[in-house]
């Protein structure tokens, strides 16, 4: 049966590690790209073959973000990948308190009461470092002088940092 690549598992990766080494030249990078998009692969399978699954609407917001955060990193867009990191914890934590979308205006937003609600319940699962990645990613999108982010940066060094085949000579 897995010979026969039946879900198109084999191909898509072939796929996407042409598409990747496009962007990227260490191989101990692509692969582990590639290793990121296989799981994101076997979610997706999961989330399509399991109707009664709980919580799918969360899951598939994780599988939606982890493939823009592949894209974030191919394309160096460094902001993107910090938010895409934040909702995927809040997707995560949002499965750990068993929240569910009704209709409300917040009813689905995570708040740091729930984290510490986590942290101090659910200690084996690691939430003080989710959370902490989570702060982090949030200093970033939020511009806070944490994130040390480069506030002087010329459009020409925003855009090499972000587009790598701008050379630097073409602005020289």
């Amino acid at each position: 049966m897995l010979s026969n690549d039946p879900y198109g598992n084999r191909a898509e990766t072939d796929r996407f590690r042409q598409e990747a080494t496009k962007y990227l030249s260490d191989e101990s990078d692509i692969n582990t790209l590639v290793s990121v998009f296989k799981h994101v692969r076997i979610y997706s399978m999961i989330i399509e073959m399991n109707t009664n699954l709980s919580h799918k609407s969360h899951v598939k917001g994780i599988i939606y973000d982890s493939l823009n955060s592949i894209v974030a990193i191919l394309n160096k867009r460094e902001r993107y990948l910090h938010l895409n990191l934040r909702s995927m914890i809040e997707h995560i934590a949002r499965i750990a308190l068993n929240k569910t979308y009704s209709g409300g205006d917040f009813d689905g937003t995570v708040r740091r009461r729930d984290f510490d609600y986590l942290k101090s319940n659910r200690r084996n699962e690691n939430w003080n470092y989710l959370h902490n990645v989570y702060i982090n990613a949030c200093h970033y999108v939020h511009f806070s002088p944490q994130a040390n982010i480069n506030t002087s940066a010329t459009f020409f060094a925003v855009a090499c940092k972000r587009l790598p085949f701008i050379a630097k000579e073409s602005y020289s």
